[in-house]
């Protein structure tokens, strides 16, 4: 599309500059006669006496380049103008984030109970994602040095505001989660780490301010 604009754009300005140099022609009683003025002519610019075709070429360029700037914004205003909606204007509250870091300790007999259980995160995954939303999850990273210390995960989460929590959800694989937490983990032995600082790039949080508002 915005090179079919360009080229569009193209043709008809030079197919008007074609014809402005025509007239200027027919006008043209003698080689030696002075030009005649372009506002006599009612022509749009002067061109020169003897038909240039590297003016013509140059101006073709230059419409062509016009031609492309139109399909680009027609093409912006077709798709609804995506790079302009994920942008919040300037001063604008940013998103309220919570990220935390929790280490939890497995008990020794059931480390392969935690391998089966990412085995199944794993081939439901679509469910899982399922559970984020009602709960502003926006990240949900699990860790474990399986060599080191295959004892201890970790788990990162970083959320918005107002989230429900996964003890009120009517989800299926959520009851599942459960299970798997009483059954595997150490009573008690959960750590919260709360972050020293947080970095976030600005697109991140602009489309997380644009989700918020939905």
């Amino acid at each position: 599309m915005v090179f079919f604009a360009g080229d569009l754009v193209s043709r008809c300005f030079c197919r008007k500059f074609e014809h402005d140099e025509e007239l200027l022609r027919r006008h043209r009683c003698d080689i030696s006669v002075e030009r005649p003025k372009a506002h006599v002519l009612n022509l749009p610019f002067a061109p020169s006496p003897e038909f240039s075709s590297w003016e013509f070429f140059m101006k073709k360029i230059a419409y062509f380049t016009f031609g492309i700037v139109v399909g680009v914004v027609l093409c912006l205003v077709a798709n609804g103008l995506p790079m302009f909606n994920s942008i919040v204007p300037a001063g604008s509250k940013q998103p309220e984030l919570t990220v935390r870091l929790h280490r939890f300790r497995l008990q020794a007999d059931k480390l392969t109970e935690f391998d089966r259980w990412i085995r199944f995160e794993h081939e439901h995954h679509e469910e899982t994602l399922e559970t984020l939303e009602r709960e502003k999850m926006y990240a949900e990273v699990i860790f474990r040095d399986p060599f080191a210390d295959p004892a201890t995960i970790y788990w990162l989460e970083i959320r918005g505001p107002k989230g429900e929590s996964v003890s009120t959800s009517p989800l299926p694989i959520d009851r599942e989660y459960e299970l798997f937490m009483s059954d595997t983990l150490v009573p008690h032995s959960g750590i919260t780490m709360n972050p020293e600082y947080v970095l976030v790039p600005r697109f991140i949080s602009n489309a997380i301010a644009q989700h918020e508002k939905k």
